[in-house]
């Protein structure tokens, strides 16, 4: 007998996985959009994946968890009073 086995596959980063699948089941319910946005869609997830990824990278041996990434404009400046976005902005 011929048996296929199939491996389990866990992310690294399950809770990023777990909303790829939500958001991409939503996406997926209206087909219009879909085709639309799928190409951002992937950019976006491909972005935060590694965002979190290099944010989790320093203690890669513990569980990783969600880490604060702030959204800053190139047209903003980053004053030192936003000192979340000094510390964890992109």
């Amino acid at each position: 007998k011929n048996q296929k086995i199939r491996k389990q596959h866990i992310s690294y980063l399950p809770f990023l996985s777990a909303q790829f699948q939500q958001d991409l089941k939503f996406l997926v319910s209206y087909p219009e959009h879909f085709l639309q946005n799928i190409k951002a869609f992937l950019k976006l997830y491909g972005f935060l994946y590694t965002a979190q990824l290099s944010l989790n990278i320093k203690g890669w041996a513990q569980r990783p968890e969600v880490k604060p990434c702030y959204f800053i404009l190139d047209s903003e400046k980053a004053s030192k009073e936003r000192t979340k976005l000094q510390l964890h902005g992109h």
